[in-house]
């Protein structure tokens, strides 16, 4: 820097501007957000009763991180980080990939919805046309990627071996649709998945939001 020479790769500039992109950070204990107790309360209507597998959930956290994540976004600047929405015996739970906030190490997992949404301040829930895209089949392209290692590298030319959290919503969608439902943002040059590249298509609807509580659709 002396020299005052830039010799990075224009990827490298990227991920220095980036820094731990899509990271986000859970404090205190794991509760369900009171926002949405108050909502539940308030309109008789639980989130839970609104879900289906394979969809999309975002949200926007209190992480270091999240403005800058959010801000990737050219269409909606609202979001930070995302996941695929599955259920088992014990409910729902949220299929994401996620690394430590300035380790940046971590793999997709699968957390609890509650668990999820804790340090959210902001989320919505998008579904896609189920008449042509099969909910369970992006759910199970969600699940089938747990254990795979969090990309710092946010490089979508690695064959999948290693997922970031916008990318892991955009394999397990455009793999159930056979076409590409979700897209790229070009950031100095460099294709990454955007927040709101999650539901930017006309096949999706919104089934939830965190704004407007419980939503546009069931």
């Amino acid at each position: 820097m002396a020299s005052g020479k830039c010799t990075c790769s224009r990827r490298s500039k990227v991920l220095l501007l980036l820094s731990v992109f899509f990271i986000p950070v859970l404090t205190g204990p794991v509760v369900r957000p009171p926002y949405l107790m108050r909502y539940a309360e308030a309109s008789g209507t639980t989130l839970e009763s609104l879900l289906a597998e394979g969809d999309v959930i975002l949200r926007y956290g209190n992480g270091f991180w999240s403005p800058l994540c959010r801000d990737v976004s050219s269409r909606e600047k609202r979001f930070s980080h995302a996941g695929i929405v599955v259920r088992d015996e014990r409910g729902f739970g949220v299929v994401h990939a996620s690394g430590g906030e300035f380790t940046g190490s971590g793999a997709v997992s699968c957390e609890p919805l509650g668990s999820f949404l804790a340090s959210s301040t902001d989320f919505s829930v998008y579904r896609i046309d189920r008449a042509k895209v099969s909910g369970k089949k992006i759910a199970g392209n969600a699940a089938a990627l747990i254990g795979r290692p969090f990309d710092r590298a946010f490089d979508l030319d690695d064959g999948g071996r290693r997922m970031y959290c916008t990318e892991l919503v955009r394999h397990a969608v455009n793999t159930a649709a056979g076409f590409a439902v979700i897209g790229t943002t070009s950031v100095h040059g460099t294709p990454l998945v955007a927040p709101d590249d999650c539901y930017a298509h006309a096949l999706f609807r919104k089934v939830a939001d965190g704004a407007t509580f419980p939503g546009t659709g069931g």
